[in-house]
């Protein structure tokens, strides 16, 4: 949240043993050209997360999460200046 985003993106995980650990974060564009990849750790997952997005463009993006496990969950956003 917030959807849409004036630029950064607050990321919050629910309590799920699957999703303890590292994690990889993926912001894609619609035509899947990667514009950010990271790895988190998610010791807290009560802990949200602020991601700084100001230096891409406004546009509609994707945010691919994926866990220890392979497991992908994938999220529209947009970003709107």
């Amino acid at each position: 949240f917030p959807n849409p985003s004036s630029g950064f993106l607050n990321l919050s995980f629910p309590e799920n043993p699957a999703m303890a650990g590292p994690v990889s974060l993926l912001i894609s564009d619609l035509y899947g050209r990667t514009l950010l990849q990271q790895k988190l750790s998610l010791a807290d997952q009560n802990q949200p997360i602020l991601l700084d997005l100001q230096v891409i463009p406004a546009g509609c993006y994707v945010l691919m999460v994926e866990d220890k496990k392979g497991n992908r969950t994938a999220h529209r956003f947009v970003i709107a200046r």
